[in-house]
């Protein structure tokens, strides 16, 4: 749901089933969303230099799709937040689906022999994203697209913290289930605080939305510390 002081902007009202608590175009005229939009630097600028780095050192291609599908995210984000439009919601929302497909092939890949592919998991991604996609253009139900983006963040998380494939977590059952619970708290948080900023609208003067943004980047450093 969208303040009530919002502006009329260059690319006109919304489209998109959602619309944030930012005032739309309070800072310019031609961005809707000013600081949702510029805050996606952060995911095109590095992975753009990540992908330059891969190609540099001859790096196997799912690494160069990885960061080059972070990359699309960001930028869909940018036109989304930029313009509040149905199209650039799925330029946003859709590559979350694609790009997550690919992290998942990597990180299960990532002990399999150089430049061998693993066809069966190739197929199997291919085919619930073409899925999420058929189903999500016919029911925009924002839900749905949650619940199947956070089914792939669910098999990373098994892959990373569960499976004792991985070297590093041989013997540390304890300390990594420790770990895989309070980063699903983190997640459940962020998901409450995401639908929350949907439903309810605030003041131009009220700070909730900040410290709800603030509270969610200091969660997420204390679980990037532990996993250093």
């Amino acid at each position: 749901m969208a303040p009530a002081l919002d502006r009329p902007g260059y690319w006109g009202p919304p489209t998109s089933t959602l619309d944030w608590c930012e005032e739309n175009y309070a800072v310019s005229y031609y961005i809707a969303e000013f600081w949702n939009t510029v805050s996606n630097l952060i995911m095109i600028l590095p992975p753009i230099c990540g992908a330059i780095q891969t190609v540099n050192d001859k790096l196997e291609t799912r690494y160069l799709m990885a960061f080059l599908g972070l990359a699309a995210v960001g930028m869909g984000s940018w036109f989304f937040h930029m313009t509040l439009q149905y199209e650039m919601q799925l330029l946003d929302e859709l590559p979350m689906i694609y790009s997550c497909s690919v992290f998942v092939y990597c990180l299960y890949e990532c002990f399999k022999f150089r430049n061998s592919y693993n066809y069966l998991l190739l197929v199997l991604l291919m085919l619930f994203s073409v899925i999420v996609t058929t189903v999500y253009l016919q029911w925009k139900e924002p839900v749905f697209h949650q619940v199947m983006y956070g089914v792939l963040v669910g098999f990373l998380v098994l892959r990373s913290d569960l499976d004792p494939a991985v070297p590093s977590l041989v013997g540390a059952r304890s300390p990594e289930l420790y770990f895989v619970a309070r980063s699903a708290c983190i997640v459940m948080f962020d998901i409450k605080s995401h639908n929350a900023s949907n439903v309810f609208t605030w003041s131009e003067n009220d700070n909730s939305q900040s410290i709800l943004s603030y509270l969610k980047i200091v969660c997420g450093s204390f679980s990037f510390s532990d996993n250093k």
